[in-house]
């Protein structure tokens, strides 16, 4: 690994180009004699014992065990890459044997990755930002120097879409816009214009106080603020009678200035027709909500078509879908992973609109992860078909209550009933936060190894039922887990219902169970157990006449 990223970084070069040396001396590894002001670059490679000799940086010898790669671009990360100009090939190479050294593969990268890049991050590419923006945003802003066009568009389409750690324009902060530093270059009309406009004001009057050296292009920044708070009126000729081809040259603010969200909704199929850049689209949405802020009419989202994919669940929300056709329409172009949100939003809308989960509209679904189970009622479920139950995923019962699970897990049990026994405990485990004391006891006997995961989901009432020895069979080699939760339910509930001899047992140093000599009441269950003998049953008017006759005997 580390001689291929050696190899890439140099290739076939012989000695470090001067614009290398200039990186070396950055980081310290090469130290330029106080009497000498100017050095060839063979002598400052001699001047380092680590790359003596080393006139191939290429050699295997150069990187030397297995973190030789990481402990080489840690060194990397806290020098000054700036000594290498942006797009120099050494400065290009060093990127991608970086990212090499870090495992990335594809346009992700987490915030570890991004801080061990150091300024290299600066030069990550516009996929990169496009994919990581909540980790690379801010470190664009912070880059010095302007970033390429490149990356430029593809920030601006992540600031206007809101999923950033900055949040949508429209609800930015003057704070907000001091935090954008180098990335307040990149906003155009469209992303400003949305911006609250005491917001700008403000920044606006106290960053021109400033000295310009402060920010980035301020200048430039200034005038568009300050044009964008008059560009607010539609040029004489350029109001659009329909949607046509020819809104595809007009400005941003033209169509901010100029387009109607009536005539977008009553014309939405030739939106979808015509190839809008990103931010056009964007700017048609904003006229729509303009239009409609309660929320807009069924036939609108009727006739959305791939605009769909612009809403947020929470846009959907405001929607009224009582109509199949209108959820047909809508999933139609929503067979992507990450739809999976908004999927379950629209079919949460639709099922409270018409109530109805009948034969057609399962069909409709099908075909799609039931990701929308936890938004049917108790009710509405009793509908759902076993056969349904076999493309459940774990994370698609994370939101389900435990009634719902109440009204899935019987239905599980009878879908997954013909398959081998450790199948079928891998099938039916997301669904037992529904099952029954009585069916605990049984896989208790069939070493199904239950981690604590999922023995943390099981009902609380059926847990505290489970003997020391059902719990023990059920977790089998995952029985030492429960000292970390034993405070934690249903865990904590578990042990209150033990008896501590029995947990003392078990040598995990669980405590809280009940003591030995204690007298139980308990009136919910009608036990009455003495430490050491045999548990009584007696009813509650019994007890009660014990506590009368125990406190008239000791006032006598």
């Amino acid at each position: 690994m580390a001689l291929s990223i050696a190899r890439l970084l140099l290739r076939s070069c012989k000695i470090f180009t001067h614009s290398s040396l200039l990186l070396l001396l950055s980081l310290g590894w090469v130290q330029p004699p106080r009497a000498q002001t100017v050095m060839t670059q063979q002598e400052a490679i001699f001047l380092n014992p680590v790359l003596a000799n080393k006139s191939d940086l290429a050699s295997p010898d150069f990187f030397t065990g297995p973190q030789s790669c990481t402990q080489f671009f840690s060194g990397i990360a806290k020098a000054n890459v700036d000594v290498l100009p942006r797009g120099a090939p050494e400065r290009r190479r060093l990127l991608l044997a970086a990212l090499a050294c870090q495992g990335v593969q594809g346009s992700r990268v987490t915030e570890d990755n991004v801080q061990a890049l150091g300024g290299l991050a600066c030069d990550l590419p516009g996929h990169f930002v496009a994919n990581s923006a909540a980790v690379v945003l801010p470190r664009l802003a912070a880059c010095p120097g302007p970033l390429d066009q490149d990356q430029q568009e593809a920030a601006r389409a992540a600031l206007q879409g809101g999923e950033t750690p900055y949040g949508p324009p429209s609800r930015w902060s003057v704070s907000t816009l001091d935090a954008l530093q180098n990335l307040l270059a990149v906003l155009d009309h469209s992303i400003i214009c949305t911006i609250p406009k005491g917001i700008t004001d403000a920044w606006l009057h106290r960053t021109s106080q400033e000295p310009s050296g402060q920010w980035p292009e301020l200048t430039t920044i200034l005038v568009r603020l300050k044009r964008s708070t008059v560009e607010k009126f539609c040029p004489p000729g350029r109001k659009p009678q329909e949607v046509e081809e020819e809104l595809f040259f007009y400005e941003n603010w033209e169509l901010e200035a100029c387009m109607d969200g009536a005539l977008l909704a009553a014309q939405m199929d030739r939106v979808n027709a015509i190839p809008f850049t990103y931010q056009q689209l964007h700017i048609f949405k904003r006229k729509l909500d303009e239009a409609y802020p309660q929320g807009y009419p069924e036939s609108l989202v009727l006739s959305l078509g791939y605009f769909f994919n612009l809403m947020s669940p929470e846009d959907i929300q405001k929607w009224n879908v009582t109509s199949l056709n209108t959820l047909k329409a809508l999933l139609k172009v929503s067979k992507r992973p990450n739809m999976d949100t908004k999927v379950v939003t629209l079919i949460t809308r639709y099922l409270q609109g018409s109530g109805q989960l009948d034969k057609d509209t399962l069909d409709v679904l099908d075909g799609f992860y039931p990701t929308y189970l936890c938004a049917l009622s108790p009710e509405q479920m009793g509908s759902v078909p076993v056969s349904l139950l076999w493309a459940v995923r774990p994370q698609d019962l994370d939101s389900c209550s435990s009634k719902q699970l109440n009204v899935l897990y019987p239905k599980a049990c009878l879908a997954f009933q013909n398959v081998s026994r450790p199948e079928y405990f891998r099938k039916i485990e997301p669904f037992l936060g529904g099952t029954s004391l009585k069916d605990l006891q049984v896989l208790s006997r069939q070493n199904v190894n239950m981690s604590l995961t999922t023995f943390k989901k099981l009902p609380v009432k059926t847990v505290e039922r489970l003997t020391v020895a059902e719990v023990q069979n059920l977790l089998g080699p995952h029985m030492a887990d429960l000292k970390a939760e034993e405070r934690n339910s249903p865990v904590k509930e578990w042990i209150f219902q033990q008896w501590q001899e029995d947990l003392d047992r078990l040598g995990l140093g669980l405590r809280g169970g009940i003591p030995n000599g204690y007298m139980i009441l308990d009136f919910n269950s009608r036990r009455e157990a003495f430490s050491g003998g045999t548990p009584l049953f007696a009813s509650g008017l019994v007890l009660a006449l014990t506590l009368v006759l125990l406190v008239a005997g000791t006032l006598n």
